[in-house]
């Protein structure tokens, strides 16, 4: 946070009470907008839900051997993955969830469908699928922070969120919400992003 330096006024000679009243208004004053000023500086970031991102921690991923395949699930769901992992991440690995219907499908509500994670020399990448309960689907029209574009598709951009994959791209796809996060950068996020495409 910026902090600004208060200049101290010397004024020659004695003061009278109305002097000193209007001094210390004008403390008061100045006190009260650097006040203002502090408070509107701390603005927290909006955090979408943590199922739109990866599942828990403490889920087991399943190691996949190295190759060019697209995933694919036997029970149809759809998987947002990488058409072609770069080299440097070579390790794959997966995780599909249970699924389950909605408690009450009119509730605000997020399932995580499959997450791929890639790691490797260059990195960490988690592609995440997720679907919103049809209570949820109108409230994310605007998933992200920065507006991008990915190709034709709309997409949006998040910052230093903090973890483990602390820059995120996210989108809307056929009712789908498609987020790719990382440790990269964002603009060596931008293009791994650009490449996934969902396998049903």
């Amino acid at each position: 946070m910026n902090t600004r330096k208060i200049r101290h006024i010397h004024g020659g000679g004695n003061m009278g009470k109305s002097g000193v009243v209007l001094l210390i208004t004008a403390m008061i004053v100045l006190a009260g907008s650097l006040g203002t000023i502090a408070v509107n500086a701390v603005t927290l970031k909006p955090e979408a839900p943590p199922p739109l991102l990866a599942p828990p921690e403490s889920v087991t991923y399943e190691r996949l051997s190295p190759g060019d395949a697209l995933l694919g699930a036997d029970d149809g769901r759809p998987i947002a993955q990488l058409r072609r992992p770069p080299a440097e991440f070579g390790t794959v690995e997966v995780y599909l969830p249970k699924m389950q219907p909605w408690d009450d499908p009119k509730t605000e509500a997020y399932a995580v469908l499959a997450s791929v994670r890639y790691a490797g020399s260059g990195g960490a990448i988690l592609v995440t699928t997720a679907q919103p309960s049809p209570g949820a689907r109108h409230l994310m029209t605007m998933p992200g922070e920065h507006r991008i574009q990915l190709g034709e598709t709309e997409a949006w951009l998040s910052m230093d969120m903090g973890g483990d994959f602390p820059n995120r791209v996210r989108w809307i796809q056929d009712g789908l919400i498609i987020t790719v996060a990382g440790d990269l950068p964002p603009g060596k996020l931008l293009a791994p992003a650009a490449q996934v495409t969902i396998n049903k």
